[in-house]
């Protein structure tokens, strides 16, 4: 497999409308890459059939690029919430669904309604559901807050289609943050935030009808008989993919000492009974976690990751890698040969043409990026192979 033709791209030209086509935008994830870069890699680098594997799939837009290509995929990401996201990201509704979820977004509305005394239109009692107990929950979340969301939450939990009850698990998901005191979705920090009554109803139900619509939008999109197996496993392990399983690895993995995941999302965790405190364990290069051995525990995970990489790639297949070095503690660290010498240890060699720098379309550098220089804030595109 030649790649002469990364060095041919102008990568300059991604714009992140990209982002917006597809099933791409449907619920906010951090530090996502630009679809463009799966797209022309699986276009240019596999064959309608094959099997691509992203090991961090995060919210599943590698998964997205080669099911619209005609590729099957496999996503592995060790964040429950993101699984969801790509599981409903790569789902083709069947006939029925839209029908049914539109019949739980009216049932929701009534619920809404009688929660604030007004006629309960399908003649039952009404009882306020139980909101879930977490810390400091009423300083995050305004009392009316929490009980539109329970209202909305208890609905969602009586459906018992999984493609449907997942799609509005993520249309209930994708409000939590804007409706709670949380200043935004990428700062944790406390704030006054004045959301009105039926103000959750209202988002919830724009944002499950436009769930509806680009899923709709995939299935056109999708060109034959292809399918998504996502794992929610921990990238170290991998223990439910098979080997010898996919013919091209395309990813990106955590930056060291970036995001922090299931901090930001932790409402989204709570409110949709999903384990935080597993994912904080399972959760590579997060920040502000520990000190000290940041670096060398980063290694030691990524070099489990590459291992299981060699692992799942068949004889000729190839993985590409796009990476961007970091900073930690003050000391700019160079990820890019980290990742190289334990591919080594593992069987995959760097190939002599591969190397490729795109600046950053989901650069997620933290602080003291200004002791950079300026030729550090690029992402890299690796590409292994198999050794002779």
């Amino acid at each position: 497999m030649e790649f002469e033709t990364l060095d041919e791209k102008d990568w300059s030209e991604i714009k992140d409308s990209s982002s917006k086509e597809l099933t791409h935008d449907i619920h906010p994830y951090f530090a996502k890459f630009s679809p463009e870069i799966p797209r022309y890699l699986i276009r240019e680098y596999t064959d309608e059939g094959d099997v691509v594997l992203d090991p961090f799939s995060g919210s599943g837009t590698t998964l997205v690029e080669s099911l619209s290509l005609g590729r099957n995929a496999i996503g592995v990401d060790a964040n429950p919430l993101a699984c969801l996201i790509a599981k409903v990201k790569t789902t083709k509704l069947q006939d029925g669904d839209r029908r049914l979820a539109r019949e739980v977004i009216s049932d929701i509305s009534t619920d809404v309604n009688s929660l604030y005394g007004q006629q309960n239109l399908i003649g039952k009692s009404f009882e306020e559901p139980e909101i879930p107990e977490f810390h400091n929950r009423d300083d995050w979340f305004n009392k009316n807050v929490q009980k539109e969301l329970a209202v909305i939450k208890r609905r969602i939990e009586d459906v018992q289609n999984e493609r449907v009850y997942d799609a509005l698990r993520i249309a209930f998901s994708r409000i939590i943050v804007g409706v709670s005191n949380q200043d935004s979705e990428s700062r944790y920090t406390q704030v006054e935030n004045d959301v009105d009554n039926k103000e959750c109803l209202e988002r919830f139900t724009e944002q499950a009808n436009r769930i509806l619509d680009k899923l709709q939008t995939l299935e056109a999109e999708v060109p034959g008989p292809v399918e998504t197996d996502i794992y929610n496993e921990d990238s170290r392990e991998m223990d439910g993919v098979p080997s010898n399983c996919a013919d091209f690895v395309v990813t990106s993995p955590p930056y060291l000492n970036s995001w922090d995941y299931g901090l930001y999302h932790k409402f989204r965790f709570k409110w949709l009974d999903l384990d935080v405190d597993t994912f904080n364990q399972r959760e590579i290069g997060r920040h502000l976690r520990r000190k000290g051995d940041k670096v060398s525990r980063y290694r030691d995970d990524m070099s489990a990751v590459l291992e299981n990489v060699a692992r799942v790639l068949r004889d000729d297949g190839c993985a590409v890698i796009v990476n961007a070095t970091s900073v930690v503690d003050g000391e700019h660290i160079d990820t890019n040969d980290i990742l190289v010498e334990e591919a080594q240890k593992h069987g995959l060699t760097l190939g002599n043409s591969v190397s490729k720098e795109v600046y950053g379309p989901h650069f997620g550098m933290r602080a003291n990026s200004d002791k950079m220089e300026e030729n550090q804030k690029f992402e890299k595109m690796l590409v292994f192979h198999e050794a002779d």
